[in-house]
């Protein structure tokens, strides 16, 4: 429904890929940047996607930062924008209950781009379970115990 008005840009490290987001996630970034920054644009403008990976792949300390950026300004009011809205209360609670206080989700202002920054780290134990199935890089894949998606391509047939 935005035609022109809505572009993207995704930058995404390869070791980032094998790092597991918690399902919906990513969704619920996007939607909040196109909702709160491109709809509210009578020119549209672009979000921005970036996942990386902090430390070194394979080390305990090793978390995946996943940042989504999108044209705007923060409400003045709460120093947030929509900062109370379910959709990114939701996604911090999510981020809480999987990973404790180790995760984080913030929102920040830089001149006319606001940015959701997610700070997920390495979730070790259902890695290397997952890195024992027949599940490869370029595979989903979701678990019941934990709601977590393993970012890349689809399920192989």
């Amino acid at each position: 429904r935005f035609e022109d008005r809505l572009n993207w840009e995704l930058s995404v490290t390869e070791a980032s890929l094998e790092h597991q987001v918690p399902f919906m996630l990513v969704q619920t970034l996007v939607e909040n940047a196109v909702r709160h920054g491109i709809g509210q644009r009578r020119t549209g403008g672009t979000i921005s996607i970036e996942a990386a990976l902090t430390g070194n792949a394979g080390e305990e300390d090793s978390s995946l930062c996943l940042r989504v950026s999108n044209p705007g300004e923060l409400d003045e009011k709460s120093g947030a924008e929509q900062d109370s809205g379910a959709g990114l209360e939701n996604a911090r609670e999510r981020l809480q209950l999987l990973f404790g206080d180790e995760a984080t989700l913030e929102l920040t202002q830089e001149p006319g781009t606001v940015t959701a920054t997610a700070r997920i780290p390495q979730p070790s134990a259902l890695e290397d379970q997952l890195a024992g199935s027949d599940f490869g890089p370029e595979t989903v894949r979701r678990t019941d115990e934990t709601g977590l998606v393993k970012a890349g391509g689809s399920r192989r047939t």
